[in-house]
């Protein structure tokens, strides 16, 4: 048993820094090469204990080297794809969700819409929705910016106002639109 590590240590002893350093032009990370050559001379470690011969370690160990690489690669590769399915499905996920809550605001909009005179509606409308400020929206509806304001407290007081009493209703239609959301 003493004569099987003997060896095995000499060759770790003789090759660990030429096998990391061949690894590290591969994978451009020295800390990951040094893993990398440690997982190789744990394998090799283990095929010596098993009994196996090794004719030629230098040829051996830069052909292990080898194959490490390609299957570092194939790893990498592979948890990579996942990474970017994964980062797309939440993309995607995102969107449906940015979608759904359009959706949903549109809705509750349109009930309260019905409460404004039509005025009112258009001035929430560009200002809440479409983001105008009180000045760009005078200027569309040709009106003064002091009615825009006026049209916006007495919208915002009737939706408050609706709101209050249809709270329970509204929380309903949230709460059925979000379960078929996420159904």
């Amino acid at each position: 048993m003493q004569r099987k590590e003997m060896p095995i240590d000499a060759i770790v002893e003789k090759y660990e820094t030429s096998i990391t350093a061949y690894i590290v032009s591969y994978v451009k990370d020295w800390e990951k090469a040094k893993d990398l050559c440690q997982d190789l001379f744990l394998q090799l470690t283990i095929k010596f204990n098993q009994g196996y011969k090794i004719e030629n370690a230098e040829h051996y160990l830069f052909r292990a080297a080898k194959n490490t690489v390609i299957n570092y690669w194939k790893k990498t590769a592979s948890q990579q794809a996942l990474i970017d399915d994964y980062y797309n499905h939440i993309q995607q996920q995102a969107r449906y969700n940015e979608t759904i809550l359009e959706h949903d605001k549109q809705l509750i909009f349109s009930i309260l819409e019905k409460q404004m005179s039509d005025q009112q509606s258009k001035v929430f409308r560009l200002h809440r929705i479409d983001g105008l400020t009180y000045s760009e929206i005078a200027d569309s509806l040709n009106i003064s910016r002091s009615t825009v304001k006026n049209h916006m407290i007495i919208a915002l007081q009737k939706i408050r106002y609706y709101m209050s009493l249809h709270a329970d209703e509204l929380i309903s239609i949230l709460l059925i639109l979000s379960y078929f959301k996420n159904h």
